[in-house]
């Protein structure tokens, strides 16, 4: 078989080193964080970079030797063949120490050393910030309608939106900024070629083409009831911050708030009524120190984004058209928009064409949004 230049499979070629374990977790980052960055022509030359490079490791030039001799060109095979199947969906891959490799993720101890992805990965980088927003799947109108309409309003402060596209909260957090032109990245406890649940189909589609997809997990992995928790500290190692829009007290959410304090990142909750069960494990949060969310503006302290720097009220009290003007406000369809304006239909398309082909809107859904800068 003719090999992919190095650089080109090596992180598919890490990804293999870490099933194998025939390095420990931590000798393979050190390896990683200290430069090693595309591979070696041979198993002899691996060993002798990497002896070079961390001392403390030289214990293992033996056993590492022996194991690679035995099993180097298979791993580069199966790593190759991965590449190629990977690439013909469209999913990519990076390793730990890889420039593009998100570094709030990079500087948790136990980051995945191979990433897979979908998307637009340079992008992530041009934010300010991100948030990790997470919650119950069985989702009430009073959490729903608050991701709905204050999430909505972090979007132009470029504040990117971080999730694990479940149903309930996690759909509705990925909407809410999607439908407001943001950057939003999903975290899979699965193979990215696959769709779990099968109804995200279409939003899966929309996050791959305007945001990112993540996985630990190669092509074709399905998924598995353990995979989830260990997916969820890659939700909260992408963000500076840890939002739980709702949680029971046996919600999976509760998992990503414990793992995100012990990253340092904050957590807070979204304030909720005591007697509802569906809010306990939220309330829980909040008595063990959460910090209270009462409205977007609480989520831009979370991130430490002052108002006055890009505020939201400024951002669309510009002159607007009045098709704009409206949309701008909430997303809307054609027969709601024409029904707020007193706008004939026929008139109402004409515009809204003139709008898409200027790239002032977009239309997702049936609904339309006011592109954001």
């Amino acid at each position: 078989m003719k090999h992919s230049p190095p650089e080109k499979i090596w992180p598919y070629f890490i990804y293999y080193l870490t099933q194998e374990d025939i390095l420990p977790y931590k000798a393979l980052r050190r390896f990683l964080e200290k430069g090693l960055c595309s591979l070696p022509v041979a198993a002899e030359s691996f060993v002798l970079i990497t002896e070079e490079k961390i001392s403390e490791y030289r214990h293992l030039k033996d056993l590492m030797y022996q194991v690679l001799q035995e099993r180097w060109q298979a791993l580069i095979t199966a790593a190759e063949d991965l590449r190629r199947s990977s690439e013909k969906q469209g999913i990519f891959a990076l390793a730990l120490g890889d420039p593009l490799y998100p570094p709030l993720l990079a500087a948790v101890p136990d980051a995945p050393l191979a990433l897979f992805y979908q998307g637009n990965i340079s992008a992530y980088r041009n934010y300010r910030a991100h948030l990790a927003i997470v919650g119950s799947r069985k989702m009430t109108p009073y959490a729903a309608r608050f991701l709905e309409q204050e999430v909505s309003k972090i979007i132009p402060y470029k504040v990117t939106v971080t999730s694990g596209l479940a149903r309930g909260c996690d759909t509705a957090a990925h909407l809410s900024c999607l439908r407001n032109g943001g950057f939003t990245t999903a975290c899979l406890a699965h193979g990215i070629d696959l769709i779990y649940p099968a109804e995200h189909k279409k939003i899966k589609e929309e996050i791959a083409r305007t945001g990112l997809i993540l996985s630990e997990y190669p092509l074709g992995t399905k998924p598995r009831p353990y995979y989830f928790p260990a997916r969820n500290r890659i939700i909260s190692g992408l963000s500076h911050a840890c939002f739980v829009a709702e949680a029971a007290l046996s919600s999976g959410s509760l998992i990503t708030a414990d793992l995100a304090a012990e990253q340092g990142r904050e957590v807070a909750v979204l304030c909720a009524s005591v007697f509802r069960e569906s809010s306990a494990g939220s309330n829980a949060l909040l008595r063990d120190g959460a910090r209270a969310i009462l409205n977007y503006q609480d989520l831009l302290d979370l991130l430490n984004i002052k108002r006055e720097n890009t505020p939201y009220e400024a951002a669309f009290a510009e002159n607007l058209p009045p098709v704009l003007k409206a949309i701008s406000e909430e997303a809307l369809s054609e027969t709601e928009l024409s029904l707020k304006l007193n706008m004939p239909l026929k008139e109402l398309r004409i515009a809204l064409l003139k709008y898409e082909a200027a790239g002032r809107v977009r239309r997702f859904r049936g609904r339309f949004f006011l592109t954001r800068a």
